[in-house]
C-alpha cells in the first residue's frame, strides 16, 4: 500500500510539473506578444481542473488515512493501558499469593518442628 501511495504521489508530482511547464510556456508566449490558440488554453484549463480534482481526492484520502491511524493509535493506547493495569493486578495477586504461601510454609514448619519434639518426647518416655 505504501509503495502504491508513493507511486501515485510521484505521478501526481510529475503531472504537476508538466502542467506548470505548460503554464510557463503559455506565459512566455504571452510575454513575447504571441497568443496561444483556443485549443491550447482550453486543454490547459481542463488539465488544471483535472489536476485540482486529483489533488483534492489525494488530500481527502490522506486525511482519511490520518484519521484512521489516529483512531488506531488511540485504540492501541487504550489497549496498552488496559494490559498494563491487568499486568499490575496480576503481579499484585502473585505477590499476595507468594506471601500467603510463605506464611503457610512457616506455620507448617512450626507444626512439623512441634510434631518432631512431641515424637522425640514420646520416644524418651517409652525408653524411660
Amino acid at each position: 500500500r505504501t509503495r502504491a501511495d508513493a507511486a501515485a504521489s510521484w505521478e501526481m508530482f510529475v503531472g504537476e510539473q508538466r502542467l506548470l511547464m505548460r503554464v510557463h510556456t503559455l506565459e512566455a508566449m504571452l510575454a513575447a506578444g504571441k497568443y496561444p490558440d483556443h485549443y491550447s488554453v482550453a486543454q490547459l484549463l481542463n488539465d488544471k481542473r483535472n489536476y485540482q480534482e486529483v489533488a483534492q481526492d489525494s488530500l481527502r484520502t490522506a486525511h482519511e488515512q490520518r484519521l484512521a491511524l489516529e483512531e488506531s493509535l488511540e485504540r492501541r493506547s487504550r489497549e496498552s493501558a488496559s494490559l498494563n493495569q491487568q499486568n499490575y493486578t496480576l503481579r499484585q495477586a502473585a505477590t499476595n499469593a507468594l506471601q500467603e504461601l510463605q506464611k503457610l510454609a512457616a506455620r507448617c514448619d512450626r507444626k512439623m518442628c512441634a510434631a518432631r519434639l512431641a515424637i522425640a518426647a514420646a520416644e524418651e518416655r517409652e525408653q524411660a
